[in-house]
């Protein structure tokens, strides 16, 4: 039977901890800030999903190589991102993380995938940036599309059931 956990933790402690993660927090910022402050161009991937309970989110990744072309990346943003997904608001979004992170006239690229409010997002976003597709999303479309190929679920339906004979075997149970 599970009982549960008896922790001795005071009001104090509590507030200590807090105050360590937001001066942590801070610390990374401040870091981040500086990284970006020296990079010469930027690229931003962005995304919006929704959680299990239903709360759609947007976040905006920058990538940047440094003078010594050393690759990095920050999380700039996750926030919240209620109500319709439409170009102009997600624009809006991606133009105030940029001016907020003082990266705003750097940002020469932003990569997302193809749906057609992102596409045009980056449209409305500054003139000068590209948008570039995500490789890895458009070759998940392309899989799922050849998926439903009749001779594709044939060769499928033949590999799951030569995996679940083997599986079955006695040398797999032993």
């Amino acid at each position: 039977m599970n009982r549960p956990v008896e922790v001795d933790v005071r009001e104090g402690d509590i507030l200590e901890t807090a105050a360590e993660g937001i001066v942590a927090a801070d610390e990374v910022r401040e870091e981040t800030r500086a990284l970006l402050d020296r990079a010469p161009l930027i690229t931003l991937s962005t995304d919006i999903w929704t959680s299990r309970a239903t709360e759609a989110y947007l976040a905006v990744v920058a990538h940047w190589s440094d003078h010594r072309f050393v690759y990095h990346e920050r999380l700039l943003a996750l926030r919240p991102f209620p109500d319709r997904h439409d170009a102009a608001r997600i624009a809006e979004l991606l133009r105030a993380v940029a001016t907020d992170w003082g990266c705003l006239d750097r940002v020469v690229a932003i990569v997302t995938d193809g749906d057609r409010a992102m596409v045009n997002a980056v449209d409305a976003f500054a003139p000068h940036t590209a948008h570039v597709p995500c490789f890895l999303h458009q070759l998940q479309l392309t899989v799922k599309d050849a998926l439903k190929v009749p001779a594709a679920q044939s060769s499928i339906a033949a590999v799951r059931a030569l995996v679940n004979s083997v599986r079955k075997s006695q040398v797999s149970s032993s």
